[in-house]
């Protein structure tokens, strides 16, 4: 959630650290959900979720999934110092489609 984010930068502001963000795509509407309602301190909004919960199949669900992972790490480009994308359930070629190393068509 990019204004959670944006909040924290503010409140540290006064440190002058360089900030990595943490990506995890999402797998499945499952997956997003058990995040926003199991993983404390995890922020999903609600648009979020109700994108995820219009994925038709498995496959439609790690697209969009590595889509709104790309849209939040573009909105916070020019405030991070990098990221840390995770390879969700050992899915490496998400993460690689999430750094513009793959073709989203690879996961």
């Amino acid at each position: 959630d990019e204004k959670s984010l944006f909040k924290f930068l503010e409140l540290t502001n006064d440190c002058k650290i360089p900030v990595i963000a943490g990506i995890w795509p999402f797998t499945s509407y499952k997956n997003a959900e058990f995040m926003a309602n199991e993983v404390p301190g995890v922020v999903v909004p609600s648009e979020i979720l109700h994108r995820m919960s219009k994925t038709k199949d498995q496959q439609d669900g790690k697209r969009t999934g590595v889509q709104i992972a790309m849209e939040l790490m573009d909105k916070i480009k020019d405030v991070v110092a990098g990221y840390a994308i995770s390879a969700p359930f050992g899915n490496v070629n998400m993460a690689l489609a999430c750094a513009g190393k793959i073709g989203i068509d690879k996961i």
